[in-house]
């Protein structure tokens, strides 16, 4: 409330985790042994909020560190996924937050580098606008090389049942036009009913980039059904797609090989459409029970070969159908139990999977939860059937802003090829802790 006005608050957590993995592969022709994760990983998460009598003051920063206790490992590693400042006027409804940030509506693609504004121009009717710089990977420092402006309005709620928003985003990459979108987000919610649709169109290409249709429906006799319908371009179609395959890092090495031209029909050979298509019915079946069934399909389109890089092959429509039945306090309070099976068919092999997961409570802070799941694999390539059990072990602990974890576990396979046999084995481990303030 008001009570805190003009103090300070404070809050955040630190965390470590030690994750060691190791893996080997017996086969007539080879015969590997490694280790494939030996590092120590500390996060760190601060948020410090100022409410004034007309202002409100936040800051974050979310960072972590990876040390690499590998000879030949990937390397230590720092990652920052948010650090930034934010300022709210109240009584003009402005907004502004400046630093490393996430969005992904108004046609922002995630992390980036910049400045959002934002600004409540009438009750029903927001503008906002974003700039900087986009981040391709939290552990890099910022990019200049690429840059963007995006615009946004957002219209609504009406009737208190549903809102809209339009956007428009020009991106640069080394002065060459990388991405240029307009698109249309609209929400629609009510008890028992959402419905939520974007589509992002690229007028510099003149391509469709995404069309996405979801939502949920209350149905009769209890069930719930949701849905997904995704077509779209994958990765996103930027000009910085046309580096692909090729044998230089930034666009600007790309132009002294290519034309702008060239590159800019190398970025679309490179930017195969996708389709994925997502089924979900759920029901409770007692105080206890609950029953979901969800059917997948994904489809990716094929892409030509263009400026020295390879065709892939269309991969045609994968389907997953997975069942699970989730109990509830069965044998004591809090308890959960999960027994789940899943098919899977594809174009080059068919999975087959059961699973039995739980989480029991020992005392007040503690839990365990072993889990084990059975996978069965039929390739089509060579007909090789690969039988996978997967054993794990989860103990936890949580006491007042204190949380300790431990996961064990293997995935041990036999593939079984008509003239040889393989045996895989993976082990891993990981123990952490997170203190929270």
């Amino acid at each position: 409330g008001d009570d805190d006005e003009g103090a300070w608050r404070v809050s955040g957590g630190a965390s470590q985790m030690y994750r060691w993995e190791r893996a080997s592969l017996d086969a007539p022709q080879v015969k590997v042994d490694r280790q494939s994760q030996n590092a120590l990983y500390t996060d760190g998460d601060l948020i410090a909020r100022r409410r004034g009598e007309r202002f409100d003051f936040i800051s974050r920063i979310a960072a972590g560190y990876a040390k690499d206790l590998m000879q030949d490992g990937p390397g230590d590693q720092t990652r920052v996924s948010n650090a930034f400042v934010e300022l709210n006027d109240r009584e003009l409804g402005v907004a502004g937050r400046f630093g490393r940030q996430s969005r992904n509506s108004g046609g922002l693609l995630g992390t980036f580098d910049g400045l959002y504004t934002s600004w409540q121009i009438r009750p029903k009717m927001a503008i906002s606008s974003a700039l900087g710089f986009p981040v391709e990977s939290t552990r890099d420092s910022p990019q200049t090389a690429r840059r963007f402006l995006g615009l946004a309005a957002d219209f609504g709620p009406f009737q208190d049942k549903w809102d809209v928003g339009v956007f428009a985003v020009e991106q640069q990459y080394s002065g060459e036009t990388d991405r240029r979108a307009l698109g249309v987000e609209a929400r629609y919610f009510v008890p028992g009913r959402t419905l939520v649709s974007m589509v992002d169109y690229d007028v510099f290409y003149q391509e469709l980039n995404s069309v996405v249709l979801m939502g949920s429906l209350q149905l009769p006799g209890r069930w719930m059904v949701s849905f997904n319908l995704d077509h779209r371009r994958a990765p996103v179609l930027t000009t910085r797609n046309a580096l692909i395959g090729q044998p230089v890092a930034t666009l600007d090495e790309l132009l002294g090989l290519f034309s702008s031209a060239e590159i800019e029909r190398l970025a679309q050979d490179r930017t195969p459409l996708s389709d994925i298509m997502s089924l979900s019915l759920s029901r409770p079946l007692s105080e206890r029970f609950q029953f979901t069934i969800d059917a997948f399909a994904t489809r990716i389109a094929e892409t030509p070969p263009s400026g020295g890089v390879a065709s892939t092959p269309e991969l045609p429509l994968e389907t997953t159908i997975q069942a699970q039945l989730i109990g509830a306090s069965l044998w004591r309070s809090s308890d959960l139990f999960v027994l789940s099976a899943r098919y899977q068919d594809g174009d080059v092999q068919q999975i087959a999977s059961v699973g039995l997961a739980s989480r029991l409570p020992l005392g007040n802070a503690w839990r365990i939860g072993p889990r084990l799941r059975v996978d069965r694999r039929e390739s089509t390539i060579d007909a090789a059937i690969e039988t996978i059990y997967v054993p794990s072990l989860r103990i936890d602990y949580q006491r007042g802003a204190t949380w300790f974890e431990f996961e064990g576990g293997a995935e041990l396979g036999k593939r079984v090829i008509p003239a040889e046999d393989e045996k895989s084995t993976r082990y891993y481990f990981s123990l952490g802790y997170r203190i929270n303030f």
